[in-house]
């Protein structure tokens, strides 16, 4: 069963629900004598920033920060993926209707659309087999199957004894493919990205020299409350690949299928920023991003043991670290692990690698250690300017946002 931790973070992306509890500036309003917040206007402003001895310990924590506070990546070191990938389709807007305060909320949720290929020819995803009478069964041509739901809020004010905002797209898709022999690859893709009407200054359409109607596409979603933002932009994609069980763990894997292959998090290019308190981040960019857990299994007598290994890649940029055209930092984490909950058994633990690109000299690299069994945190082991922290709080104190009453 998923735990707290994992279900919170969830909750915040989820239309139908809102976080409570988290600490942050109060932003409310009143509308029509209901509460709404103000829309977070959204800083993507970035430009080159030189990396060097001085200002390393501070650029090095803003990174760790941007995916060890980020609650939709933090996901990736969870076990309970798939769990995560399934409870995501509990949280979907199943109506076309008017928000409580302003604004308005529009979904289109698809039927199953199977395919023979990659999503190119469509098939029906049953057929009648040979039996008397006929039995409708699975296609055995059936390569991929697909489940969108695509959701639109506009300056959707919801709050009834508390403020909620939500804007722009929030989209579904579930994916299964079988595509690879003895596997059933599954993901969950969210996205931020759509088209709608584009309308002038006067409000009304715009339309082109044939007089139809002209789109613009979008790719922002915020949702806010009183005391916590959440902002994404593009798309993300949840995975969890399934194996047939070996025969060689027969002895302990009775009446089990499959078993995780890998699991994880990718995105070709996702932007992101949450307000909550000290355990905020500003905004950042990622492209070609990677957190990948590959499982090995093992039997203990009748007892199947799972332990996962997880690796992370991905190019960053954002306002503190820097970014733009030879101006971005690439991140190589080996042994990567992020735990849920912090405490004296549950630390971080592997090594990152950040390569950042200064605009004016040549490319500079400063390495994190994460010590599992003391909690220590090490900036450039071995190394004339090694720094230790004696914790990842310590360490991440140096970018933590300024909190305002």
């Amino acid at each position: 069963m998923l735990n707290k931790k994992v279900i919170a973070p969830i909750l915040g992306l989820a239309v139908t629900a809102g976080l409570v509890g988290c600490e942050g500036n109060s932003s409310s309003t009143v509308i029509a004598g209901s509460p709404s917040v103000v829309p977070t206007v959204v800083d993507k402003a970035m430009a080159p920033v030189e990396w060097d001895s001085n200002n390393e310990a501070l650029v090095a924590s803003h990174v760790y920060r941007s995916i060890a506070k980020n609650s939709v990546l933090l996901l990736g070191f969870t076990e309970e993926l798939a769990s995560v990938k399934t409870l995501l389709s509990l949280f979907r807007l199943q109506d076309n209707r008017s928000c409580f305060t302003s604004g308005s909320i529009k979904s289109e949720k698809t039927d199953d659309i199977c395919y023979s290929d990659n999503e190119v020819t469509k098939i029906d995803c049953t057929v009648l087999d040979d039996s008397e009478p006929p039995q409708r069964i699975f296609n055995p041509d059936l390569v991929v199957k697909t489940n969108t739901q695509l959701s639109l809020a506009k300056e959707c004010q919801d709050g009834v004894y508390s403020a909620r905002y939500f804007d722009g797209f929030l989209n579904y898709k579930d994916k299964d493919d079988l595509g690879v022999i003895n596997e059933l690859r599954g993901s969950t893709s969210v996205s931020a990205i759509g088209e709608v009407p584009e309308i002038n200054a006067q409000g009304e359409a715009v339309t082109n020299n044939d007089g139809d109607p002209q789109t613009i596409t979008l790719t922002d979603y915020q949702y806010k409350t009183d005391s916590f933002t959440y902002f994404f932009d593009h798309e993300y994609e949840l995975f969890v690949d399934l194996v047939n069980t070996p025969i060689n763990l027969s002895a302990c894997t009775s009446g089990i299928e499959q078993l995780l292959s890998q699991q994880g998090i990718r995105s070709l290019e996702l932007g992101g920023f949450e307000e909550k308190g000290a355990d905020g981040y500003a905004y950042n960019r990622l492209t070609n991003f990677d957190l990948t857990a590959s499982p090995t299994h093992s039997c203990d007598g009748e007892t199947l043991n799972r332990a996962l290994a997880y690796t992370l890649t991905s190019t960053i940029e954002s306002k503190a670290i820097g970014g733009g055209d030879d101006a971005k930092t690439t991140i190589n984490w080996t042994n990567a692990y992020i735990p849920q909950e912090f405490d004296l058994v549950n630390k971080p633990k592997g090594e990152i690698t950040l390569v950042h690109q200064n605009p004016d000299t040549s490319d500079y690299t400063v390495t994190i250690h994460f010590d599992e069994n003391t909690g220590t945190v090490t900036l450039n082991e071995g190394e004339v300017n090694q720094v230790i922290f004696d914790s990842a709080a310590e360490f991440l104190e140096l970018s933590e946002p300024v909190v305002t009453e």
